[in-house]
């Protein structure tokens, strides 16, 4: 199999530079790999405490089938 040098000499140089746009935008930081956050963790009790998971997700659902005005 080819090394990856090798295959990117074979591309065109258009195709070469969209290699190189590409290599730079992986390895900005905001596209480095992050552990997810779990700030949202909670939030439901503080908008609606009365209702339990189950009555939430009906609820989305609900929503969810409503027309949009």
């Amino acid at each position: 199999m080819q090394d990856l040098a090798e295959k990117i000499r074979l591309l065109t140089p258009e195709q070469q530079q969209l290699i190189g746009e590409l290599v730079e935008m992986l390895s900005r930081s905001s596209m480095a790999p992050r552990l997810p956050r779990l700030n949202w963790v909670g939030k439901a009790q503080e908008i609606a405490p009365h209702l339990d998971s189950v009555e939430l997700q009906h609820l989305i659902s609900k929503w969810r089938c409503e027309p949009h005005s």
